[in-house]
């Protein structure tokens, strides 16, 4: 197995790499101070940090006694701490404060601009700074994006990559991704004939752009020709692209647009897109409920359905059907399969559901009804296709979508799987002892006394006396 070039791969995930030093480190912890070490063990500061902010991938903002400071990979100072002044990192720009004043700097430390009597910095999703009766919106790098000498009222930026500008009478959408494709380092810009104070809540390839004002309570999407395809009025904070449809959210409440705009439902049961739902009947637990399919609706009754507002991958989901049981319909109101359950989980995305009969017998079926495990006492899904399978109330073995046995092993205690840089990781207890396995070669990696925990590419040992890269090798031990 190729674990050199896995394990470096990690390690430059687990902080960055400094494109200058190539000094690649991370933050361990000690009597919840924190201080700055590199992989093969070497303390670069001391104990002394309070808390920590990675600044893209080159460097650090830490609080220490004496206030912010801001440190390159190699534990040196770039910015050092000033009396009432707070850094706070924004994308790969860190950001000075002390009051109304603002100071900009690059990810090496270097001043981008300042607050002084000829310029004004407004902190949005990215600085915007006011200079001679101009204003300049700044990229995550300090770069100049755009110039103007029209107001700049908002901000917005998705995935590092896209940024909306919104001026009192247009709308500029800039696609980073423009610079991969064309090759070209301003990227591409388009013109949105919008008015308001938008924020960017998502971007997809194939439906375009979604914007929300706040203000105006106005949803809107835009293709990828800068035109409006439609304005929804509504009331919301979240809002994202899902299958073939659009789906919003405020507090517990979820609605779901079709891509056109034209069908905007609120949905409190089951959905999947814009013309696969259910609407639950407030009044009757049991119906009844409308489901509606396409063009077509139809009232059910009889099942109680799911309280919760539930998002199904499938067109598949179960309810309760009264005398009978747990059984699994689809959104044209019949039965997906036979069979009743005395329980039932949702299909999951491995396309497998947790279904028994008896009590203490559990078991994996498909999409289908098939049943394709063997009996349980109960089981667990642990992610990625997996499942823990117990045998007793505290024994388990780790089991596929398809019922495998993948492990020659059995554990008990805490368990987990980790998907990280193509690799995937299954990390479980048994008598104090925790294995991290290769769970596509089925082979534990290492195993260490106590347990572990994982976070950005490394594992932690309890109470932080041990760091070790996914081999077990160690990068700090104390």
């Amino acid at each position: 197995m190729k674990r050199m070039l896995v394990v470096l791969s990690i390690l430059m995930i687990l902080v960055g790499c400094q494109s200058k030093s190539d000094v690649q480190t991370l933050f361990v912890e000690k009597d919840n101070k924190y201080a700055l070490c590199d992989n093969e063990g070497n303390l670069k500061t001391k104990f002394i940090y309070t808390k920590y902010e990675p600044v893209g991938l080159d460097g650090y903002i830490v609080k220490d006694k004496k206030g912010y400071h801001y440190l390159a990979h190699d534990g040196s100072e770039l910015i050092k701490a000033k009396k009432n002044v707070k850094l706070s990192a924004l994308e790969n720009i860190v950001v000075g404060q002390n009051k109304q004043q603002y100071t900009l700097y690059d990810s090496e430390g270097k001043v981008i601009s300042k607050t002084n009597k000829k310029t004004k910095i407004i902190i949005d999703e990215l600085p915007i700074v006011y200079k001679n009766k101009q204003y300049q919106v700044l990229d995550q790098y300090g770069n100049e994006i755009e110039k103007s000498k029209n107001k700049v009222v908002k901000v917005s930026v998705y995935h590092h990559r896209h940024v909306l500008i919104c001026y009192p009478k247009k709308i500029t959408l800039y696609d980073g991704l423009a610079i991969e494709k064309n090759n070209d380092e301003k990227g591409q810009f388009l013109t949105v004939k919008l008015s308001g104070t938008y924020s960017l809540l998502d971007y997809s390839k194939k439906n375009g752009y979604l914007l929300y004002d706040a203000n105006q309570k106005q949803l809107v999407r835009v293709n990828h020709k800068g035109k409006v395809v439609f304005k929804q009025e509504c009331d919301i904070t979240e809002a994202h692209f899902k299958n073939n449809a659009i789906v919003a959210t405020k507090d517990n409440d979820t609605y779901i647009l079709s891509l056109d705009g034209k069908t905007y439902q609120k949905v409190d049961g089951y959905y999947y897109d814009a013309t696969h739902y259910v609407v639950k009947n407030k009044q009757y637990i049991y119906g009844p409920h409308q489901f509606v399919s396409g063009k077509k609706t139809l009232d059910v009754d009889g099942i109680q359905i799911n309280p919760m507002t539930n998002y199904v991958q499938y067109q598949i989901f179960n309810v309760y059907k009264r005398d009978q049981g747990y059984q699994f319909y689809k959104f044209n109101g019949q039965l997906a399969f036979k069979g009743s359950f005395k329980e039932a989980t949702d299909f999951d995305n491995a396309k497998r559901a947790i279904v028994s009969k008896k009590e203490d017998q559990y078991y994996l079926i498909d999409l289908q009804g098939q049943k394709v495990s063997k009996n349980y006492q109960r089981i667990e899904y642990i992610g990625h296709g997996y499942y823990a399978g117990y045998k007793t109330n505290s024994k388990y073995e780790v089991i596929d979508k398809n019922g495998k046995k993948v492990i020659k092993d059995y554990f008990m205690g805490s368990k987990q799987i980790i998907s990280d840089n193509d690799e995937l990781l299954g990390v479980f207890n048994k008598s104090g002892t925790t294995y991290v396995y290769d769970l596509k070669e089925n082979e534990v990696l290492f195993s260490k006394e106590g347990e572990l925990t994982y976070k950005d590419g490394y594992f932690i040992k309890e109470n932080h006396k041990g760091y070790y890269d996914i081999e077990g090798n160690v990068i700090y031990k104390r």
